[in-house]
């Protein structure tokens, strides 16, 4: 074909390079050809989807090519139709048509404008179709070249499958071939089912680990279904793929109702029983699965150094990271005590895995510690043991964040003493007890530091005598203290790093009780020698206790009748550490005094 039937079809116009070919339309003006585009144009802007989709255009037999004529030069119009390719199949088609060309001709300018209306909506069809044929063939360049790396680095490959899936996964014509690929084993049982995206952790997979496919909000459901499937694949062979899909869902089940934690991941928690499902099983079955996976013995302790150089840490490490921290986000937002103490539980089994991750062990430690200074009782149980393990498991310095730790808690609980905080107060002093026994080099340096800091307030409180010097020593906080440092040295005596202590706190004890030697102080006298008779018995050393209670015999008031006062009860002197003046003269009080004497003088 020749002239205005040979033209090339590009970017939904048609060029002309004019002439008299069979279309016969060299005589119309380039102004009317120009007139009838726009209006083309406008008309094809205009067209709905429905219309644009029910044209044909596709399938066009005629080609259109014949309905136009005459030169178009137009600078715009040339610059447009050489940035786009020419389709085959339109092109082809065009060429095929050239006879009915003249027809189309012959039937007016109307059918010429719908002709070049089809034209146009071909050339957007097949640049569309070009993109997904380009886009295609690169996506199988690319899977040839894995497939070739796969081949030549088999190691390398099953590394990119554990931290970039994105990059193994292809959609379209190629998911199944894809999630096969990812479904492939990684060390003998150790088989990586349930793989998927990085952050997901759904797509195709096959046996007890696989995910479901994604809804149509594009994350996976974790219906009560699927969580006993993996719950069961896990207890069953601890397969890899498994134990992650689990650990990504346990992620869900700790950020339970906060959005931010919908954007992160693709999977969703069905019901707030799959919560409580999959809360139980990871918190009590997590640590056994671990060590499963690490190829430990859950019978014999792990030292905490050669955790990393295990040849399966580099790719569990990762899951118990992820365990870890979204069981601390878990206990910061825990409120119900039982659920805490369940928690603290369950995550001390694992504290040896936390060696590695010191940042992750600081926050546990502050998490237990504040659960440690709690006023429930099954939580601070449980608070203790968690730190008491960290202690033993983390290794050093790790000790000494412990005492510093347990100590500030027990400070900062110490400062109030009534009927409801002494039981507490007393729990804590015997926990710091214990764990100032674990490592006698540590404890040694803290308690140290911390008789000396007493030491400098009482030289402070003789030296300044004022009201406030003397508080530092006469307070709750003080006398707690004082009896804290004479339960540990007593308790550890055998342990010849900690007897050289006992000297200085024995000299602290004595000057703290004849600092404000007045009747008033007698319960915080009595307290004081009480720490002092108990040190002297468990260390063996002679204490000289008894002229401190010698003076209180000379009290003037022991020679009066003791006087009443009607509508005061006598306090408790356990819970007290100065007596009133109308206190003083009744005689339960003065009973009280002497019977106490008399025990410890015994």
């Amino acid at each position: 074909s020749g002239g205005g039937g040979g033209g090339s079809v590009g970017g939904g116009r048609r060029r002309y390079s004019g002439g008299s070919g069979r279309g016969g339309h060299a005589g119309i003006k380039a102004s009317e050809l120009g007139a009838e585009e726009k209006a083309a144009k406008r008309r094809s802007e205009d067209m709905g989807v429905d219309e644009f989709l029910d044209g044909g255009f596709e399938d066009s037999e005629d080609g259109g090519s014949g309905s136009d004529g005459g030169d178009v030069d137009s600078d715009d119009l040339d610059a447009e139709l050489d940035e786009l390719d020419d389709d085959e199949d339109v092109i082809e088609g065009d060429m095929s048509g050239g006879d009915d060309d003249d027809k189309a001709a012959d039937d007016g300018d109307d059918d010429g404008e719908a002709d070049e209306q089809a034209d146009g909506a071909g050339g957007e069809a097949g640049a569309v179709r070009q993109d997904n044929g380009r886009l295609k063939g690169e996506i199988s360049k690319h899977k040839e070249q894995l497939e070739a790396l796969k081949e030549r680095d088999p190691e390398f490959y099953k590394y990119l499958q554990q931290t970039d899936a994105d990059l193994l996964d292809f959609q379209g014509d190629d998911d199944d071939e894809g999630a096969s690929e990812l479904d492939e084993g990684d060390e003998g049982d150790d088989d990586e089912e349930g793989e998927s995206d990085e952050e997901g952790g759904g797509g195709a997979a096959r046996g007890d680990g696989d995910a479901e496919a994604p809804g149509p909000s594009g994350r996976i459901i974790v219906t009560s279904a699927l969580a006993s499937k993996w719950c069961a694949a896990a207890a069953k062979s601890a397969p890899l793929g498994t134990v992650r899909n689990l650990v990504k869902a346990y992620r869900m089940a700790c950020h339970y109702g906060e959005t931010d934690a919908d954007v992160s991941t693709n999977m969703r928690i069905a019901s707030a029983a799959v919560y409580n499902q999959l809360m139980l099983f990871m918190l009590k079955e997590a640590d056994g699965l671990f060590r499963r996976l690490l190829g430990l013995d859950a019978r014999k302790p792990v030292a905490p150094s050669e955790l990393q150089k295990l040849p399966r840490w580099r790719k569990v490490g990762p899951l118990v990271q992820s365990y870890w921290g979204n069981s601390l986000h878990l206990l910061a937002g825990v409120t119900d005590a039982p659920l805490l103490a369940f928690a603290l539980r369950r995550l001390r089994a694992s504290a040896v895995l936390l060696a590695p991750f010191r940042k992750l062990a600081d926050k546990f430690l502050r998490a237990a510690l504040d659960a440690f200074g709690s006023g429930d009782v099954a939580p601070r149980v449980q608070a203790f043991l968690a730190v008491r393990a960290l202690a033993t498991a983390v290794p050093d310095p790790f000790m000494e964040r412990c005492l510093k730790g347990l100590y500030r808690t027990f400070l900062s609980n110490a400062k109030f003493v009534s009927a409801a905080s002494a039981p507490h107060i007393a729990f804590m002093s015997t926990c710091c007890v214990e764990l100032w026994g674990l490592d006698v080099t540590a404890s040694y340096s803290h308690a140290f530091g911390a008789i000396r800091q007493l030491a400098l307030s009482l030289r402070s409180a003789l030296s300044m005598k004022t009201a406030d010097a003397y508080k530092e020593m006469y307070s709750w906080q003080g006398v707690n203290c004082l009896e804290l440092w004479a339960k540990v040295l007593g308790a550890h005596s055998d342990k010849p790093e900690l007897r050289p202590l006992v000297y200085p706190l024995v000299q602290l004890l004595l000057g703290t009780a004849r600092l404000v030697p007045t009747p008033r102080f007698f319960p915080l006298r009595l307290r004081l020698v009480r720490a002092l008779v108990r040190l002297g018995r468990d260390t063996g050393f002679y204490v000289p206790a008894s002229p401190l209670l010698l003076e209180m015999l000379h009290w003037a008031e022991l020679h009066k009748p003791p006087r009443s006062a009607p509508g005061v009860q006598t306090p408790d002197m356990a819970l007290q550490l100065r007596a009133g003046k109308t206190v003083l003269r009744m005689p339960a009080f003065q009973e009280e005094v002497l019977t106490q004497v008399q025990e410890l003088l015994a």
